[in-house]
């Protein structure tokens, strides 16, 4: 072979090997472009689950209390009060709801002393409700408990969803929880001091309300009988 053939045969492959290395490069961006648009591109990894759970709302001391609406048990069925609203007192009334159960003991415990708050605060704006949550109660029982104890006060019916036992985190009874006029949730507990019953809760939060001041004690721990919880997709 002469030397201008060997010449031709060392270009000629030289090309070939730069041709090979510019392929195998652009091959190589090629595949880095792939896999980045892979990664960036938002996919279906990256969006939320369409069956996220939404936040539960609760009340919450110092905070407004979510309006509801009840039927009284005492009231005449068809009646204009048959209905109560939490928003029929705002800006008129403080409002006292106290969580009660007739199979409670602890609840009948207090009874003389809910009996005696209601006489000393008849005159006063105070509007006294209790709440009937305990699911696997009835109507009568509870309706009659209060006739032979001589309690007056509207009895709201939460049995069939428990939903404002469930807003409030009730979970014993009795268990108060004190409305401002403004609709402010500014006390929630017990009545009193359960290993001492000159320590009051009730009355000296109820006092501070009605004369303007600020609730020296805002919470307390409340014991009871457990609140028991209605099995889910049940109704009474």
């Amino acid at each position: 072979m002469n030397q201008k053939a060997k010449m031709t045969r060392a270009l000629k492959i030289q090309s070939e090997r730069i041709s090979a290395g510019i392929i195998s490069a652009m091959m190589a961006g090629i595949m880095s472009v792939i896999v980045c648009a892979t990664v960036a591109t938002p996919g279906r990894a990256q969006t939320k689950p369409a069956h996220a759970t939404e936040k539960v709302e609760l009340a919450a001391i110092d905070k407004p209390f979510k309006d509801f609406t009840l039927r009284d048990l005492t009231a005449e069925k068809g009646s204009l009060s048959e209905k109560v609203s939490l928003a029929s007192f705002r800006g008129q009334k403080a409002v006292v709801l106290i969580f009660m159960a007739n199979r409670c003991g602890a609840t009948w415990t207090y009874e003389p002393k809910i009996g005696k708050m209601l006489a000393d605060y008849k005159d006063k704006p105070v509007a006294f409700m209790t709440v009937h949550s305990p699911y696997e109660e009835s109507d009568k029982e509870i309706i009659g408990q209060f006739e032979q104890r001589n309690l007056t006060m509207p009895i709201l019916d939460d049995k069939p969803t428990q939903s404002l036992a469930s807003y409030a985190s009730a979970t014993v009874t009795p268990l108060f929880y004190i409305i401002d006029r403004e609709g402010v949730l500014r006390y929630k507990g017990a009545f009193d001091k359960f290993s001492d019953e000159n320590v009051p809760y009730v009355r000296p939060a109820l006092d501070a309300i009605l004369a303007g001041k600020l609730v020296a004690v805002k919470t307390s721990r409340a014991l009871g009988c457990a609140l028991t919880i209605r099995p889910k997709n049940t109704t009474k």
